[in-house]
Formats: C-alpha cells, sequence, structure tokens
C-alpha cells in the first residue's frame, strides 16, 4: 500500500519504465547538434600549405617535412585531429600540382654519379625505434635488411622514416 492505495508493483513499475507514471512526461529540450569543426587557418586558402601546422609527436614534422615522403606522411596529424591531408595541400592533394620549376644550376658537360640524397631524400634525424632511443637512422642502416620494418613509438616505420639507411629513396 502507498498513501493507503493498494498498488499492483508490476503495473507500477510498468508504468515508471514504459514513461506512463500518471501524469504526461514533461518534453525534453532538445539536445542541440554541436557544429562541424572546419579547419580554415589564418590566410590559408585552396593550394597553400599551413605555416604553423606540425605532427602532434614531433614540431619538427612540418608540411616541408611531409613533402619529403608524402606517401608515407600524409596521413600524419596534428594534436587537434588535423591530418597533414588538409594543412598540407600543396603537398598532399594532388589537385594542386604545382608547375615545373626550372633547374637552379645548368647542367653539367660531364655526367656525375647519381647522388644519394636526391630531391631532398634524407633520413628522419630525430626517429629511433619503440624499444631503444639508440636504435636510430644510422643503427638501422647497419642491417637494413632486418631493420627496416621496425617502428618507433608513434607505429612509423624505418623505411619510411629512414628512406636513405633502407635504400627508399
Amino acid at each position: 500500500k502507498v498513501d493507503g492505495a493498494k498498488i499492483d508493483v508490476l503495473e507500477f513499475v510498468s508504468k515508471v519504465e514504459g514513461g506512463g507514471g500518471g501524469s504526461p512526461p514533461s518534453p525534453s529540450p532538445p539536445t542541440p547538434t554541436p557544429p562541424t569543426p572546419t579547419y580554415n587557418p589564418t590566410g590559408a586558402s585552396g593550394c597553400v600549405n599551413d605555416a604553423t601546422w606540425s605532427g602532434k609527436f614531433n614540431v619538427a614534422h612540418t608540411c616541408d617535412y611531409v613533402a619529403q615522403n608524402p606517401d608515407g606522411r600524409c596521413f600524419f596529424e596534428d594534436s587537434d585531429g588535423v591530418k597533414a591531408t588538409i594543412a598540407c595541400p600543396e603537398v598532399c592533394d594532388p589537385s594542386c600540382e604545382s608547375p615545373v620549376v626550372s633547374p637552379v644550376a645548368p647542367p653539367t658537360s660531364t655526367p656525375t654519379a647519381f647522388p644519394t640524397n636526391a630531391g631532398g631524400c634524407e633520413d628522419d634525424a630525430t626517429w629511433s625505434g619503440k624499444f631503444n632511443t639508440a636504435h636510430t637512422c644510422d643503427y638501422v642502416a647497419e642491417n637494413s635488411g632486418n631493420r627496416c620494418n621496425w617502428e618507433n613509438s608513434d607505429g612509423v616505420k624505418a623505411n619510411v622514416a629512414c628512406p636513405v639507411a633502407c635504400n627508399t629513396c
């Protein structure tokens, strides 16, 4: 009994759980949908890289760094979750292809050996294996056949971060 009236417990529970507790339910206010965040750095439009963007694990991982290996780095993101594909369109957006630039130096009259650092390909001086900071790109180069698949703590493989050591330039 509640307040002197006999109550069927199962009916009471059914009404409470079903929202039929006796009085009409008060309408709940609609839950506002949060606005979808957009990325629009100051001064950036179209095919211009964001000069302030850097990867979330290393401030040296800028759009210029991504440009050294776009296939392996355009998936990088910053601490706000903005991917390099958005912040670095000059590098990562194929529709932003820049015109071919003439070489700065005139061609030589005699052939030269293929440069080992062609096209700005260089090892990441900050990369190290996830289990030992002494396992740098130089260490990987000592046994590249076995070490180029190693990863750092961010999941970046040596063959991406150490293209010279792994002969992937």
